[in-house]
């Protein structure tokens, strides 16, 4: 266990995104934290969403984040896996190749583009455990539009920025089906 004194207070975190506000010891802000680093940190796996916040209050911030809806990039995970990539953030990558590949399957993501929230109905419960164990000074912050992020995994950055000049349709068409997924989680959530 990580240790801190945990004061968390969100107004903080709001006086210092705001402007409005300075203080000697400026709010931590992370959109995401390694799992393996939160298991270190408190001693144990981080299991349910009690841990999380748990988690996230003793490590010093005023909030707990919550990543909504990533398929894609769970996809274009897995995908660079299969090839043998370190990481999803290379050049090689290139899960979607054409507008015509594009159109010829239904991609992770695009059930809940047509408002099928079914397969993440699990991270809404997971955001519910999260509210209920988040103490009154702490809130959430969701997190969950990378679309421009999502579309240049999926396609490969090199290809991303070639096909914007090459296939404009296809990044647009990519993009749209990205962002009505995002959109629908949202409203959800």
């Amino acid at each position: 266990m990580i240790d801190i004194t945990p004061r968390p207070d969100f107004e903080r975190f709001l006086d210092v995104l705001m402007l409005r506000k300075a203080y000697a010891r400026p709010p931590l802000f992370d959109f995401h934290v390694n799992p393996d680093a939160k298991a270190r940190a408190l001693g144990r796996e981080v299991e349910t969403p009690a841990d999380d916040v748990e988690f996230w209050r003793a490590a010093g911030y005023d909030y707990v984040q919550c990543t909504l809806h990533q398929p894609a990039r769970e996809l274009a995970e897995s995908e660079a896996m299969k090839k043998g990539a370190a990481a999803t953030h290379g050049s090689e990558n290139d899960v979607i190749t054409s507008l015509k590949q594009f159109r010829s399957r239904e991609w992770s993501w695009q059930p809940a583009a047509s408002g099928d929230l079914s397969a993440i109905e699990p991270q809404f419960d997971r955001l519910e455990g999260t509210l209920e164990a988040l103490p009154p000074e702490m809130k959430i912050i969701v997190h969950n539009a990378d679309i421009f992020t999502l579309a240049w995994m999926m396609i490969g950055f090199t290809g991303f920025c070639m096909k914007s000049y090459e296939e404009p349709e296809l990044i647009r068409e990519v993009m749209d089906s990205l962002a009505a997924a995002q959109l629908n989680v949202t409203s959800a959530g």
